[in-house]
């Protein structure tokens, strides 16, 4: 990770709060399961040529997971090709990977960033392909620590949660 500046251009922190998921047992459907995902804490620094990202429910940092795009000069096509490898911690948790991938697609979603823009800014329609997204070309950096759980219904419900809420702050703070 090679950080040219290593003082930030913008960084951002919030908090998603705990929500409690409620399901109908596997075994029973008189039955409901409750579950409470916990709050997450998010911090968002965008550097030269990278995003770090921390998203925690431990307070600690937890894995380190790199996430890139190989086919950066072909940003038109909708058919990239992500690059996710952990650098630090366990290399089993796949929803780790499953968030840095869905966070790495949202900052080359060139799309839905310029509909975003136009939208909350007011502009008139500029030509979407002249467009240049403002993560074009940076990796990112994402520090993940979530509590231990090992249901992978819940880890759906997880992933469903921070991805809502990281998205639409991130759309926020690129404003």
């Amino acid at each position: 990770m090679d950080l040219k500046n290593k003082n930030p251009i913008k960084t951002t922190s919030f908090t998603i709060q705990s929500s409690k998921v409620e399901k109908a047992s596997k075994d029973d459907s008189q039955k409901v399961e409750s579950f409470e995902i916990p709050e997450t804490q998010v911090c968002i620094s965008i550097f030269s040529n990278v995003v770090n990202v921390t998203i925690t429910q431990t307070n600690k940092i937890g894995n380190i997971i790199e996430a890139y795009s190989e086919n950066i000069d072909d940003m038109t096509n909708d058919d990239k090709i992500y690059e996710v490898k952990t650098l630090f911690g366990q290399r089993d948790i796949e929803l780790y990977e499953l968030i840095a991938r869905s966070i790495i697609d949202l900052f080359y979603n060139k799309q839905r960033i310029f509909e975003f823009m136009v939208k909350q800014l007011q502009l008139e329609r500029p030509d979407p392909y002249t467009f240049v997204s403002p993560f074009y070309g940076k990796q990112l950096i994402l520090n993940i620590s979530l509590l231990n759980i090992k249901n992978e219904q819940i880890h759906q419900d997880i992933y469903n949660h921070i991805m809502k809420n990281f998205q639409f702050n991130f759309m926020e703070f690129m404003l």
